[in-house]
């Protein structure tokens, strides 16, 4: 987490990860969906849930497994670093340089905050 690593793009998705430094719990790696400069960010995390031995021999115990757990996208511009929530009207108030645009964008093209695709035409929107 401290020493970034450049970014880099997988070969076979074309999906590209880049090294974000937040100063907060979110900083790490993250897949870039759009680039310029408003750039959508995709924060994928999993968690470790250890093996349960059994306490029964008739019982069995659990063996240990990785949970994923949704995405969280983010946008990064000139202003900061912006978590995106899943309300329209909380982004625009986040970005009150471009907020009453967003809110336009978003009810004529009918955008859902938690949807990839949607994510991507909203970037394009902002880096037009």
């Amino acid at each position: 987490k401290d020493e970034p690593t450049p970014a880099f793009t997988f070969t076979t998705t074309k999906e590209k990860l880049v090294f974000v430094n937040t100063n907060d719990i979110y900083a790490g790696h993250f897949f870039e969906l759009t680039a310029g400069k408003y750039r959508i960010l995709k924060k994928v995390q999993t968690k470790y849930i250890a093996a349960i031995p059994s306490t029964n021999p008739l019982i069995a115990g659990t063996s240990a497994q990785f949970i994923l757990d949704k995405p969280l996208y983010f946008i990064q511009s000139e202003d900061g670093f912006t978590k995106i929530p899943k309300n329209a009207k909380e982004l625009a108030a986040a970005m009150p340089n471009k907020g009453q645009e967003i809110l336009d964008f978003v009810n004529k093209n009918k955008i859902k905050l938690n949807r990839e695709e949607d994510l991507i035409k909203l970037g394009t929107f902002l880096n037009q």
